[in-house]
């Protein structure tokens, strides 16, 4: 293998460092957002909950 295979082997890599690296960040994005959505939700029910009661 010479110099300019080698440096295209090393940049490959690191290219591939870094892919994984932001699939890693967006799968920890991912799941921060799913669980604020369901917060909200819990959060909306819980106010349709209280609405229901105050009828009552």
């Amino acid at each position: 293998m010479d110099s300019w295979e080698r440096e295209v082997q090393r940049r490959l890599a690191f290219c591939q460092a870094l892919l994984a690296k932001e699939a890693d960040n967006l799968g920890r994005a991912l799941t921060v957002r799913f669980a604020i959505r369901r917060a909200e939700g819990d959060l909306e029910w819980l106010a349709g909950a209280r609405a229901e009661l105050a009828v009552e």
